[in-house]
Parts: C-alpha cells; structure tokens; sequence
C-alpha cells in the first residue's frame, strides 16, 4: 500500500499473491462467467414475450456489460428504482410482475454480504441484475406506452367451437407506438449517464387527463370505481 501523493513507488520485490491468499474468502469471490451463466440460465427460464422480456434476454445474451453493478455493489440509480418500484401499488400494478420481492431479498444479501451454499456470490449477483433490468424495461415501457397492449389483446385469433378454422376478431384498429429498440437503448443510457431520474420523470404520460385520473385514483371510495379509473389510466399510457 502507497500515499496516493507519492511520485516513486517503494514496492517490495519479494511481495507475492501468495502473500495475499490468507485474506483471501472464496464465499466473496466474484466471477463474470459464472454469473453471466446464472444470468443465461435465467434468460432461458423466463418465456415471457412482451418487449420489456424480449429487450432483457437480447441485451445479456449480446453480453452488454452490467446495468446496476459496479465494484462497490449495488449503484445508486439500483436504489433509486427498487424504491420507485415500492410504489408500483399505488398505480395499480403489482409488485410481485416486477419481482420486488426477490430484487429486495438480493439486494439485503448484497449489502450485508449475506451469501451461503443455497445463495451463493455470483448467483445472487445474476439475479439482482436480470431482475432489476427486466423489472426496469418493463416499468419504463408500461409507463410510457402501456402495460397493455391493446393491438394484441384486443384482435387476437380464436377457434370457433371445435372447428380448426382461425376466425381473425379485429376490435381495435388504431395505430399505437409501442417500444423499440431505440427506447431500450435510451433507458440503458440513462442509468450509465446520470440521467437516470429525469429519465423515469419523463416516463409518465404529462396529460392533464392522466393527472386527474391519478388523483381519482387515490380517491377511489369503491373497488369497481378504482377499477374504471386504473382502466382509464391504462388507456391514456397508450400513444397514438
């Protein structure tokens, strides 16, 4: 160990690794190709098929580099979402779609070093990053084109009785944006540039409609009324 002032380094010469190994704690040791196989066993588990689930197996299967982890942990815009994600209920959604649950637990091991054979280092790692980035993309596309997607579940193919003919319904017919890959490309840039809370600021719709839904909502005396007004919520996220 050297001042960090010192122009000329005094190292000793007969310092070795092995000099080091005792302090050594395999339960503490990271690796990046285990966890980006924890991460790839991850992304064959998860069948979802929306764009925010289809964007988080894309990005790890290129092996991007990590979103939220960084050499101290955890890095703050991490915090910052697992709170904003706390929150979800008050919209109407649930916490349990964005696996708050687990990316808490994870992230408590994180912070107290709290790893065993059952949750060992570099799968505990895995998981708070697949899930964080998943839980991100799909908040941050729900939030600024809809949780639902009014196109597919809406106009789908149905069998009619036993018969193999695909009758096609086709309800809505409006033209919507829906996220790409340039969205998901701008949410990753956000958290690696410090834009980050702007960024989830910019996510909600700015329409007066929306704010007074919002505020119905928080007002909601019955369960069939709090369901019209999160209906309604929903259908002004949609962008024509």
């Amino acid at each position: 160990m050297n001042a960090c002032k010192e122009s000329v380094y005094d190292v000793p010469e007969d310092v070795t690794m092995d000099d080091v190994a005792p302090f050594v704690n395999s339960d503490y040791a990271m690796s990046l190709s285990k966890i980006y196989k924890h991460v790839e066993k991850m992304c064959k588990g998860d069948n979802g098929q929306d764009a925010a689930h289809v964007q988080a197996r894309k990005y790890y299967r290129d092996k991007k580099p990590f979103i939220w982890l960084g050499k101290d942990g955890l890095c703050e815009e991490a915090n910052q979402l697992i709170e904003v994600l706390n929150g979800v209920e008050d919209e109407g959604l649930s916490k349990n779609a964005f696996r708050v649950g687990q990316i808490e637990k994870d992230a408590e091991r994180m912070r107290l070093l709290d790893f065993d054979k059952k949750n060992p280092v570099n799968e505990v790692v895995a998981r708070l990053e697949y899930n964080l980035t998943r839980a991100y993309f799909k908040y941050a596309a729900g939030e600024h084109y809809g949780f639902v997607n009014p196109t597919a579940a809406l106009n789908k193919i149905q069998l009619v009785g036993k018969d193999t003919v695909k009758v096609k319904t086709r309800l809505f017919d409006m033209n919507l944006e829906h996220p790409n890959d340039h969205f998901f490309d701008k949410a990753v840039a956000s958290v690696q540039s410090g834009n980050f809370t702007q960024f989830l600021d910019s996510l909600k719709p700015q329409t007066d409609y929306y704010r007074k839904m919002a505020g119905e909502l928080k007002n909601a005396k019955s369960a069939e009324y709090r369901k019209k007004v999160l209906v309604n919520m929903e259908r002004a996220r949609w962008r024509l």
